[in-house]
């Protein structure tokens, strides 16, 4: 049938803990912060999906593969224009957006913290696993996102590396289920979705160096 329909970043699925929508905190983004893809190959906005990592600012910034996550982003709250001198909303923070030291242009992102969720997420190859069957001899395996990022829409476009699975325990993420989705036409196919837990996280009582949880 060919390839699935690529969706963006994480999506949260269901609740972690019983509670029927996340707790979403807002956090701030540096003034003329620089958020890249992995390698640093080009720059890229903070889009909803983007899995956010804790920086000594205070804030929060684009978590790149292997770094450790604190949340997703569920939201994007307003920003400062600099060439119009006004606070905007948008789909997304804009790139080094500088708003100086005058905190009334501060800007945010709402993120909820990965530890919250069942998250689901696009896998990055379609040669790791090829059926149904393959993939579910995934579940219970670690493995980490990576952002390889889309220069034209300057989006980190994170995914799950699909082909780092294994049973490490101080890999970021916890593959859980295959995703229910409809957009699972194809499982010969690229973006194949599966569910997935945080395994290493920045928030407070989660390990940050190693879940000491190892895969199946």
């Amino acid at each position: 049938m060919g390839d699935n329909a690529h969706l963006y970043g994480f999506r949260w699925s269901v609740s972690a803990n019983g509670t029927p929508t996340p707790y979403v905190q807002r956090m701030h983004v540096a003034s003329g912060q620089n958020d890249t893809n992995d390698g640093a190959g080009f720059s890229v906005n903070i889009n909803i999906g983007d899995p956010v990592k804790k920086v000594s600012t205070g804030g929060v910034m684009v978590a790149l593969t292997t770094e450790i996550v604190y949340g997703i982003v569920v939201g994007v709250g307003q920003y400062y224009e600099a060439s119009s001198g006004l606070m905007r909303s948008g789909p997304y923070y804009p790139n080094q957006t500088t708003w100086g030291t005058v905190e009334a242009r501060r800007g945010y992102v709402l993120i909820a913290p990965a530890a919250q969720g069942v998250w689901e997420i696009d896998c990055d190859d379609k040669v790791t696993a090829t059926t149904e069957a393959t993939y579910r001899a995934l579940i219970g395996e670690n493995s980490e996102h990576v952002c390889p990022g889309v220069s034209a829409a300057a989006s980190a476009n994170p995914m799950l590396d699909i082909s780092l699975h294994a049973t490490t325990a101080t890999l970021g993420w916890r593959i859980v289920d295959i995703s229910p989705t409809k957009y699972n036409r194809d499982f010969s196919g690229s973006y194949v979705k599966v569910l997935v837990r945080v395994n290493e996280s920045a928030e407070a009582g989660m390990p940050a160096t190693g879940s000491i949880v190892a895969g199946v």
